[in-house]
């Protein structure tokens, strides 16, 4: 019916019908977030049998320290913590929008130019914890693919691994890491910015704040959004190619949703029907 084809996936979680557990979103990796399940594994520093047919002794400083902190960055607390990031960022972009077109009727003047400065910090601040989170998983994958040993199925350690992530070839993934680290890059200045330009006259009227702060927020957005594109468009290519190996993308995940509202709602109505005939 009607109804139930324009229900969303907002009703679905509210009234219960499926859940966050049920939609699998621990297998879909967001674009430089290393929380699929199946990337977790490339985390697991080798044993010592693994490090023997691998032909190598012991770890490196590097290694130990790249691994602990790809296992901090992917912990759960960050993935409890997306939710309350989403509804930070986008409270703070309708407060900041509302005070840029002077709609909350914040007199005087300069009260509401306080306001609306502190309100890009904190969308600067939102948005450098997200890259902040992310820099372990950016930066190990860099010095991976600047050590020329990646290759299409391994992990850092050349095992083979299932994850998605790696069964990109290095090429294509090194043009996502180029755009991650310089999203990253551009967000740490954006906001070096923000921190010694801390009044409404110092970035937005005086120069060259005034500029350089519009300027560094537009370019490391533009890298983000190309990171995670390319890194969908890789993946989808994967998916489709063989898609009894590999999980299924957001796309085909919202899509089984749906399906299954569609089908909780027709089973209740059916109940309801039946019940009604009963009585009658």
């Amino acid at each position: 019916s009607r109804e139930s084809r324009r229900s969303s996936l907002f009703d679905m979680v509210i009234d219960k019908a499926i859940t966050f557990k049920e939609l699998r979103l621990e297998e879909l990796p967001v674009p430089a977030r290393p929380n699929a399940k199946h990337v977790k594994d490339a985390f697991i520093s080798p044993t010592e049998a693994e490090l023997a047919a691998l032909g190598r002794s012991r770890l490196t400083c590097y290694e130990r320290g790249r691994d602990a902190s790809l296992r901090v960055a992917s912990s759960n607390v960050f993935t409890k913590l997306v939710p309350v990031w989403i509804v930070l960022v986008v409270v703070s972009f309708i407060l900041f929008a509302l005070m840029l077109l002077d709609l909350l009727g914040i007199e005087p003047e300069s009260e509401n130019q306080y306001w609306l400065e502190k309100s890009t910090q904190v969308l600067s601040g939102l948005f450098t914890y997200a890259c902040g989170v992310t820099v372990p998983w950016r930066m190990a994958n860099t010095f991976h693919l600047l050590g020329g040993k990646a290759s299409v199925g391994k992990d850092f350690y050349g095992r083979p691994s299932p994850a998605l992530w790696f069964a990109i070839p290095p090429r294509k993934r090194a043009y996502i890491v180029v755009f991650l680290v310089s999203n990253a890059v551009l967000q740490f200045a954006h906001q070096v910015l923000h921190i010694t330009n801390n009044t409404y006259q110092s970035s937005f009227i005086d120069q060259p704040a005034a500029s350089l702060l519009p300027l560094t927020m537009v370019t490391s957005g533009t890298a983000g959004f190309l990171a995670g594109a390319l890194e969908f468009l890789e993946e989808n290519k994967l998916r489709k190619a063989e898609p009894d190996k590999y999980p299924p993308g957001p796309v085909e995940v919202f899509k089984e949703a749906r399906a299954k509202r569609k089908a909780t709602l027709d089973e209740k109505r059916a109940t309801k029907a039946a019940d009604a005939s009963i009585r009658v």
